[in-house]
């Protein structure tokens, strides 16, 4: 897990550890002036091209854009291929490891670990301790694409939480919000889900961020999930110890008895459960 030291601040972004192919705006679309018109869809969401902008296509297919200088500063172009794309390496001085970063920024600073592919949840699994002021941020658009299998997301999330009771949940939430002012059924069960399993922080995308109307949107409907969700916690399995069930066994009809003196000469007999004379 690495994480850049460009920035002090308390937010931190985990660093590109694998190379990138990338190409300046201008090369994909000639007027500049229509660019604005144009979305980019990354794993965060649409977002605006930027004028000036370099789009950058990641190992898994991933779509992201950023400035010329960003791109220098954590990539060394090694080659130029027959498109145009450039072939992009990650600097080995771009991040440095927690602990190092730690003692960078003093025990005061709040660091966030944003966990977003395999290394990360390796590290996540055997390296990690949770210290005060160190939260990990589950990155889910970045991860879901990283795993092997699509379902291991579930896993992922529930590994961050049990690693550290405060982590965050970031992105891909209430994204019907987007195209509906009413968050979908979908979204409503997955805030459930996560909110039972233990999650108290939650990080939204960029695109609802974006966007005044939509961050409105999403934060009315965490409001009302707040107020009028009751948490689950699910309670363990209680197992029993096996124990052999009793067995009933039906006493046999006593046989019948036969007594000379009877009224009538036969004795006495058992019928239907009561005791008739013969």
């Amino acid at each position: 897990m690495k994480i850049e030291t460009t920035s002090l601040q308390n937010w931190q972004i985990a660093s590109k550890t694998r190379p990138i192919k990338a190409k300046p705006l201008i090369s994909l679309m000639v007027d500049r002036k229509v660019a604005s018109k144009f979305l980019v869809d990354t794993l965060e969401g649409h977002e605006p091209l930027g004028d000036g902008s370099i789009i950058c296509v990641g190992e898994a297919g991933d779509v992201w854009q950023q400035t010329q200088k960003k791109l220098l500063q954590k990539y060394v172009v090694t080659a130029i291929d027959a498109d145009g794309w450039m072939d992009c390496q990650p600097l080995p001085d771009n991040a440095v490891d927690v602990d190092e970063f730690r003692k960078l920024v003093g025990d005061d600073a709040i660091v966030n670990l944003k966990i977003e592919d395999k290394k990360g949840l390796d590290y996540v699994k055997n390296t990690f301790v949770k210290t005060p002021n160190t939260v990990l941020v589950l990155a889910r658009g970045d991860m879901y694409v990283e795993l092997d299998r699509p379902h291991e997301i579930l896993t992922a999330t529930k590994t961050l939480l049990e690693k550290d009771p405060e982590a965050i949940c970031g992105s891909r939430l209430l994204l019907s919000t987007i195209h509906d002012p009413v968050p979908s059924c979908a979204d409503w069960n997955e805030l459930a889900w996560l909110a039972d399993i233990g999650y108290k922080n939650m990080m939204l995308c960029d695109e609802l961020c974006l966007k005044e109307e939509l961050l409105s949107r999403a934060v009315n409907a965490f409001q009302a999930f707040r107020n009028s969700y009751t948490i689950t916690r699910p309670k363990p399995l209680r197992v029993l110890p096996t124990v052999a069930r009793p067995v009933r066994v039906d006493a046999p009809p006593p046989s019948p008895v036969k007594e000379d003196k009877s009224i009538f000469g036969k004795g006495w007999a058992w019928l239907n459960g009561r005791q008739r004379s013969l």
